[in-house]
């Protein structure tokens, strides 16, 4: 009498196909939409509402674009040695100031804790990838310049702990000016292509931002002069 193979039966798990890449997708929307209703309920009235939740709820979920990974160890591998993560939003966020470029968040989530999130549109984040990719980095534009001062100068908001209501923009941004530089090169621009952005960024000191971010500390020597022991060296 011949043998048989008997296969057990199979279960409804067996006859499943195997996972995509999209089903895998699917799955981390499907946890994100999951976070993002429980810390509903766990933080109403967050700063900027829900979409403050955003950026920690991709991280967890596996979902941040590559840009915002990019800028991000960009920015703590020049400038930031502070723990926070980079969010490129959907658009500029608009108040009755007028249009913000980039701004800063702290929200405090169950288990996780406080995480600051640097926040700033796509179209900027776009700009610096644009340029990291570009061959002569001396032809920079107005808005690869206008995006790399904007996320250097949300980096030193939370590097100098300038984080509160009244934050010392003028500090800040005499941080910003020196520290451009590093952030530049990290992206791959030489030093004198480095140098030539900070210019810009000194022109536009002197010539356009409001008093509120000026002072005149910021000068060789001076309490802003992040490198004190070394004078004659400012802006580096």
């Amino acid at each position: 009498m011949n043998s048989v193979d008997i296969e057990p039966p199979q279960t409804a798990e067996d006859q499943k196909p195997p996972q995509t890449a999209e089903d895998q997708k699917s799955l981390k929307m499907n946890v994100a939409a999951y976070l993002i209703s429980v810390c509903a309920v766990a933080l109403p009235g967050a700063a900027y509402g829900i979409a403050s939740y955003a950026p920690e709820i991709e991280k967890v979920a596996g979902l941040t674009s590559d840009s915002e990974d990019f800028i991000n160890d960009s920015l703590h591998n020049s400038v930031l040695d502070k723990k926070a993560w980079f969010d490129c939003d959907a658009v500029f966020l608009k108040t009755p100031e007028g249009t913000r470029y980039g701004y800063t968040t702290v929200v405090e989530f169950p288990v996780i804790g406080k995480v600051t999130i640097m926040h700033m549109p796509q179209q900027l984040c776009d700009a610096i990838v644009d340029y990291s990719r570009s061959g002569d980095k001396s032809n920079f534009t107005d808005i690869q310049h206008s995006a790399i001062e904007t996320a250097v100068h949300e980096a030193e908001h939370i590097q100098r702990d300038e984080l509160s209501t009244r934050p010392d923009e003028a500090r800040v941004t005499c941080a910003q000016i020196q520290t451009m530089p590093l952030f530049a090169q990290e992206l791959g621009a030489t030093l004198a292509e480095a140098d030539q952005l900070q210019r810009q960024s000194i022109g536009r000191y002197l010539l356009g931002k409001p008093a509120r971010f000026q002072s005149l500390e910021c000068k060789d020597g001076g309490l802003y002069d992040l490198n004190k022991d070394q004078p004659g060296n400012f802006p580096h």
